[in-house]
């Protein structure tokens, strides 16, 4: 399944849940290229959330996983359909953008480097920025022109509108012809645009249906509330659970900069190339023969039907907790167990390795895990953003008032947006960690507890270098084979852990 847009692996959008992610490892050394990736996914997440044939994709995704009317290999041909109908308006414009901020930011030359370099690592998305260079000779008016209104032509198809009536989604074949039509594919319908845009720049400053007349492409009205609700009825319709949507639970489409500040505020920076595979799923006891070996487990609540059936079936046993171990050799394993299982596992057969848990399995005022009262305090808790780690500390604080903290404020490098804040609450145990791309979300979590924390020193570094040392391997990514906290502390010589 076509699940998510992505660029090298460096980012991605997920399609179904609206979110960016960017990789922390692969975008630590440059912060151009941490800008623009970011520019990159963030044009995704403008065309998922502003546009028609975006929002029309968005709620596919969310809800076809519980259609019944269709088995799932039907439900992911209509995915792919809609995924490869406007791949090259979703990758082409968004690596436009990439390429239209670098030359802002770091000049023509230095933009132009960047794409040749862009020809080797990715000829497809550099095919695509070939289409759409003529943008470049613009001028800034005329180019900002184009981008706001060729994306929403392009995209504009009428799929909500006419998505019942012509019941497109009741098979693959349904689907397919509706698409049969061009003015149906954004993808053509960009082809159109920028044809006739080549030749007729002045037409950017058109109306959007004189620019539609001359390049010749069908004029779509925006969807109105009513049919955007009609729309969502439909889908859920071929679910078990149908509705019926009216006017009133349609909100207003937010506008561009609301849409990026939502971006923002939910992005993940984080090691986003955790890939697992079906041959990772280890039996219980394969999960133990590495007991010696494992750096860090990752312990979570599985809440996956798929995930459930699957082991169910294999293995047997409650799969209540999903456990990811990683060895400092980079491999990792997974392992599906009861509750019970997983608290004997990690407070006795584990108890030496670093244990980790995400934002939402550990409550911080009782000092216990959300499953268990008896599974060992976690040595990290891990958060997608600063707004969720905010969260915790504001009901620490409430609950606790005078509690203290310790706290490490830190940048990636110098001058680059990435910055992690970690936090430690009280006399419990475990560390609280972030990233997230600049400063500002960060410094509100921070400000919550600033007055009663006092900075990690490194005495309390050294102490914890082992959950550092996890934490930097595993949620950032980087080497395994690094001493973090030694070399953060001895910042002109690079240190490497100890083998034991």
């Amino acid at each position: 399944m076509n699940s998510h847009w992505y660029h090298l692996l460096k980012g991605k959008y997920d399609i179904s849940e609206k979110t960016v992610s960017i990789d922390f490892a692969k975008l630590m050394g440059s912060p151009l290229e941490a800008e623009l990736t970011l520019f990159h996914e963030s044009t995704h997440g403008i065309l998922a959330t502003q546009t028609d044939f975006g929002q029309g994709t968005h709620l596919y995704y969310r809800l076809c996983d519980f259609f019944t009317h269709v088995d799932r290999e039907a439900a992911e041909n209509m995915e792919s359909q809609l995924y490869f109908a406007q791949r090259f308006t979703q990758e082409g414009l968004a690596t436009l953008m990439q390429y239209l901020h670098a030359k802002n930011v770091a000049g023509r030359a230095s933009a132009d480097a960047w794409m040749s370099a862009l020809s080797q690592r990715n000829p497809e998305y550099y095919s695509f920025l070939q289409e759409l260079l003529f943008v470049r000779e613009f001028s800034k008016t005329y180019r900002e022109y184009f981008t706001q209104k060729v994306s929403y032509l392009a995209m504009e198809t009428g799929i909500r509108r006419y998505a019942q009536e012509m019941d497109i989604f009741k098979s693959p074949q349904s689907l397919q012809h509706y698409l049969s039509d061009d003015d149906h594919i954004p993808d053509k319908r960009l082809e159109k645009i920028i044809s006739t845009l080549r030749d007729k720049r002045w037409l950017v400053t058109k109306s959007m249906p004189e620019i539609a007349e001359v390049s010749g492409i069908k004029y779509f009205e925006p969807s109105t509330k009513e049919e955007a609700a009609s729309y969502m009825t439909y889908l859920t319709s071929y679910t078990d659970k149908p509705h019926t949507f009216k006017p009133e639970d349609i909100g207003n489409s937010p506008q561009g900069n609301e849409t990026l500040m939502e971006i923002y505020d939910n992005m993940l920076v984080a090691n986003i190339n955790m890939q697992f595979t079906a041959s990772d799923l280890l039996k219980y006891e394969e999960f133990l023969h590495y007991s010696d070996k494992y750096e860090i487990v990752l312990a979570v609540l599985n809440t996956s039907d798929s995930v459930s059936l699957y082991v169910k079936g294999l293995y047997g046993l409650d799969p209540e907790v999903i456990m990811y171990g990683f060895l400092e050799n980079g491999e990792k394993y997974i392992c599906v167990i009861p509750k019970k299982l997983a608290e004997t596992t990690m407070n006795i057969d584990l108890k030496e390795v670093t244990l980790a848990v995400k934002w939402g399995g550990y409550n911080p005022i009782t000092d216990k895990n959300i499953w268990s009262d008896s599974l060992r305090s976690p040595d990290l808790v891990l958060y997608n953003t600063p707004i969720q780690l905010k969260t915790t500390l504001e009901t620490v604080k409430q609950a606790l008032p005078s509690i203290k903290f310790k706290h490490l404020h830190a940048a990636a490098m110098e001058d680059h947006p990435f910055q992690s804040l970690f936090v430690k609450v009280g006399n419990s145990h475990p560390i609280h960690a972030v990233n997230h791309f600049g400063n500002k979300n960060i410094l509100d979590a921070l400000d919550v507890i600033r007055k009663d924390s006092a900075v990690m020193d490194d005495v309390f570094l050294l102490e914890n270098k082992k959950t550092v040392n996890n934490l930097m391997a595993l949620w950032m990514g980087l080497f395994w084979e690094v001493d973090w906290v030694e070399t953060m502390i001895d910042k002109e010589t690079p240190h490497f852990r100890k083998k034991v």
